[in-house]
């Protein structure tokens, strides 16, 4: 089977000197032959370099690895797919298979498009690192079911797009246009979900709510408002502000004070 790229992993701590460093690039990047090739004959060669601020802490919040390896290749594509399989993760998965668990593999589309490839059998990758380096997974910021209303709702609206295009550029030169869909109270019950995981999580003590779906998305804010009742029914010492629409009390005050709901 032809191999049309190449990609070498090695081990470097990450205390490692300047030297040793230079050492482990130079012996993962001698047999990039096609780079190389491509480096003598460029008439300019730009450097860019990432991470290359000692301090970490800026990753404040997020769990820090560090897994002590230096990857080399002679294409960008190549390189992330093995580095997703040192991660422990299949670089040929897609959503919602994790760690993709909120959109697509990006990696994949690449390949789709012809730049690249993410089989690894296409690709002649020789590492002294075993996988997983660590343990490596995404989070889950929202529900599934969120997730899949935000791809349906996504989804619909660029074959709208693909297929009304013609005409919203005859309609709106030089504009910018802004696809929106009705609001389900499926898709505000989840939210609400959501934002009240965040709260707990992060021990908020007050909050304002809009009337969330009630303008251009069509709801009644008679439907909408028990739904926002029933959701902050139970969270403990939490002063919640709604925003009622224009007709209605301008601004409502719950105050949730115990986990029994009492408002």
């Amino acid at each position: 089977m032809s191999r049309g790229y190449t990609v070498r992993a090695a081990r470097c701590d990450h205390r490692a000197s300047a030297g040793e460093i230079y050492r482990t690039l130079e012996r993962i990047t001698a047999p990039l032959t096609r780079s190389w090739e491509r480096l003598e004959r460029a008439r300019r060669i730009v450097l860019k370099f990432n991470m290359t601020e000692p301090d970490t802490a800026r990753f404040a919040g997020r769990r820090q690895v560090v897994p002590d390896a230096l990857i080399a290749s002679d294409h960008t594509t190549a390189t992330d797919a093995c580095a997703t399989h040192l991660m422990g993760h299949d670089p040929t998965a897609d959503w919602p298979t994790p760690p993709f668990r909120r959109d697509r593999n990006h990696l994949l589309v690449a390949p789709e498009r012809g730049y690249g490839t993410v089989d690894l059998r296409h690709i002649d990758f020789q590492s002294e690192l075993q996988a997983p380096l660590a343990a490596f997974d995404s989070d889950q910021q929202d529900p599934p079911s969120t997730v899949v209303a935000i791809r349906r709702s996504a989804c619909e609206q660029a074959l709208f797009y693909r297929a009304e295009r013609e005409r919203l550029v005859r309609r709106y030169p030089g504009e910018l246009v802004v696809l929106r869909a009705r609001s389900r109270l499926a898709d505000i019950n989840a939210g609400l979900l959501s934002l009240i995981a965040e709260v707990e999580r992060r021990e908020i003590r007050s909050i304002a709510l809009p009337p969330l779906g009630c303008g251009l998305g069509g709801l009644k804010w008679t439907d909408v408002k028990p739904c926002i009742r029933r959701a902050f029914a139970g969270v403990a010492d939490l002063d919640t502000l709604v925003f009622e629409p224009h007709g209605t009390d301008s601004r409502r005050r719950y105050r949730s004070e115990s986990r029994s709901g009492r408002q």
